[in-house]
Order: C-alpha cells, then structure tokens, then sequence
C-alpha cells in the first residue's frame, strides 16, 4: 500500500513538472522599425538571425562564417599539398576545428550553403509572413520555437525599404538590451529546422509542404514581431488583403541543421565581453 502510494505521489510530481514545462510563458521580444522592409531585406533578417541562434543557443562552437572561412582555407591547404604530391599535415591553432570534427562542421557548411538561395528563390516568389526557427529533435516537439513575425512590416517597394543592415542592428539591439535569450537553459546539441508560412499556390519545389502542421505546446516559444511604420510613398502589405488565412500553409526545409560541440574551444565566460 506503501509502495503503490509513493508510485502515484512520483508519478503525480512528474506530471506536475510536465506540465509546467510544457506551459511556459511565450517570451515576446518587439522590433518597432521607423519604415517598412522589403521581402529581400527579410530574407537577410531570417539568414542571419538563423546564424545567430546557431551559435548562440551553442549547436556550433563559433559564429557561422568563421567556420566556413575555417573550413574554406582547410580545403584549400589540403588541395595545395595534393597537388604537390604531399601528405597534407596541417598546422592548426587553437581556435580552428580539429581534424575529427570537420566532418560535423562540413554538414553545417554544407547544409546551410544548401538552404539560403533556396530561401531567397522563396522570399522572391511569395510573400512570407511568418517564419520558424526549432531547435530540437523534431519540428512536433522542439526544445525552442523562433517565431518571426513579418506581416506588420511588408512592403513592395525595394526604394523605399529600410536595409538589411539597419534592421539587423535594430533586431539584435533590442534582444540583447532585453535580455531575451536566458543564458542559464541551453538546449543541448540537437538539429536545427527551418519553417516558412507561404502560399499554397507559390509554386514551391524545394521546400516540403506541411499543410496540417502546427506547433506543439511543449518547450520554450519565442515570439519576434517586426513592427514597422508605413511613411508616404511606401505601400504596407497586408497579408489578409493578398487572400483568404486558410491559403498560407507552412514549408518545412528538407534538411536539417545538426549542431556539434568542439572539445579544443573555451566555453565562452561573461567577462570575456569586456576584454
């Protein structure tokens, strides 16, 4: 009787724990941006904050394109002493990947030279207004769910839409002023999934349609909304006046980003910012 009481008391505190995890508040982060953006612009909103998460939520031990310049220059020391007719051996820093890895570094290389035209192709040929950035094992249940939101800030006109560099600064700006991304839960390394909200009728290939797709409630959701201000000459785009809601689905990347931790790099301290 003992037993079968402290069985339904583990079991009770397990569900307990269950469902405040799977209840966590939406922590919600507001761009306010004084003009409108370009689909253009948030093509390169949503590449480089996918890099950005990357390594800041650690799936990749150093930013994106310092990898992919660590690995071009890699390939290109190997090509040289092939050519030669030498046993490439070479020399590496502390700060390159090592040899082991490079196979895990070379997929996230690979992967992500794989997505971004493909994402430019789909910015070019519908409208987005919502984008998904999962960080977990599958895109039913991710451990983080990066929800950017477009549809306040569209424009037609690429004359008058703000720079990408502009917004990007103002998108990071405000992440890390608020503090949004909690340094002290990070998600272990897992894949990463791209999900895109399009027309139906857009005529995508690469992307697979998801048209029953829907977010689960488990994990931590983050909420990204781009507001802009329409000033006189700049159309806004309203996502409603382009066709009925039921006519978005979302697109899901056939790949998937697979993070990987390098034994040979220092885990980054808070005190290193003010060196």
């Amino acid at each position: 009787m003992v037993l079968t009481s402290g069985r339904a008391k583990f079991k009770m505190a397990t569900f307990q724990r269950w469902r405040r995890k799977s209840s966590s508040e939406t922590q919600r982060c507001s761009v306010k941006i004084d003009g409108l953006v370009a689909p253009q612009v948030c093509c390169r909103l949503t590449s480089e904050l996918l890099k950005y998460l990357l390594y800041e939520r650690q799936q990749i031990p150093l930013p994106y394109e310092q990898i992919k310049f660590d690995l071009k220059r890699d390939e290109t020391v190997r090509q040289e002493t092939k050519d030669k007719g030498v046993t490439p051996v070479v020399k590496r820093s502390k700060s390159l990947f090592p040899s082991s890895e490079r196979k895990r570094c070379k997929h996230v290389v690979d992967c992500m030279e794989e997505l971004l035209p493909h994402l430019e192709d789909l910015f070019s040929l519908t409208f987005v207004p919502q984008v998904l950035i999962l960080i977990g094992a599958t895109a039913v249940s991710p451990k983080e769910a990066y929800i950017i939101n477009f549809t306040d800030a569209l424009t037609t006109s690429k004359e008058n839409s703000l720079s990408a560099k502009s917004c990007i600064r103002s998108l990071l700006r405000e992440m890390v002023t608020k503090d949004f991304l909690p340094i002290s839960s990070m998600p272990p390394i897992t894949n990463t999934i791209l999900l895109v909200k399009a027309h139906r009728d857009c005529g995508l290939e690469w992307f697979v349609p998801k048209l029953t797709y829907k977010l689960g409630s488990r994990g931590q959701q983050y909420d990204i909304t781009l507001a802009g201000t329409a000033h006189p000459g700049g159309e806004q785009v309203r996502i409603e006046e382009q066709g009925p809601k039921d006519d978005y689905i979302w697109y899901q990347a056939p790949l998937s980003i697979k993070g990987y931790k390098e034994k040979s790099v220092r885990a980054a301290k808070p005190e290193d910012i003010w060196i």
